[in-house]
């Protein structure tokens, strides 16, 4: 996996241990190690915000927004970046500004090694209440059929 911080290491390791743990493996058919993912944003994508089981477990536990960006590590709180899973969803994650720019920058060199094309341009949702919605398709050969959307807010 690409770390950014020496936090992105214990966070992906953290959410790695709960998983495993949680009964999770059973249900996804894998076990969650940190080599089987390119990326923080694979498995943020793929796994943490793609299914409302797997958030709420992780984030009862106090392992997705945990006041630091999962990029940098810089604090972070409520009104920091964050990205959201779905319409209307609770499943979102808060970052800094620099962990967004890595997602989104993630998100594009994935999409452009699945499709062989660049993405589409991404839309934001800013702070005058601007909103656009993206579609991501995702990141790993096994979630090659996934469409997910996401929010961005800025």
């Amino acid at each position: 996996m690409k770390y950014y911080s020496d936090y992105t290491k214990e966070y992906v390791q953290d959410i790695c241990n709960a998983l495993n743990s949680g009964g999770f493996m059973d249900m996804l058919k894998e076990e969650f190690d940190p080599a089987n993912f390119e990326t923080l944003t694979e498995l943020l994508h793929g796994y943490v915000v793609y299914r409302n089981s797997i958030y709420d477990f992780l984030s009862y536990k106090g392992l997705v927004n945990r006041g630091k960006c999962p990029y940098t590590g810089q604090l972070i709180d409520r009104n920091s970046p964050n990205y959201t899973y779905g319409v209307n969803s609770k499943l979102t994650i808060y970052l800094s500004p620099q962990g967004l720019k890595i997602m989104q920058r993630e998100q594009s060199e994935n999409f452009e090694k699945l499709f062989g094309r660049p993405m589409p341009p991404v839309n934001t949702v800013n702070k005058s209440g601007c909103l656009g919605l993206v579609v991501v398709l995702l990141g790993s050969i096994s979630l090659l059929s996934a469409g997910i959307f996401f929010f961005f807010n800025t």
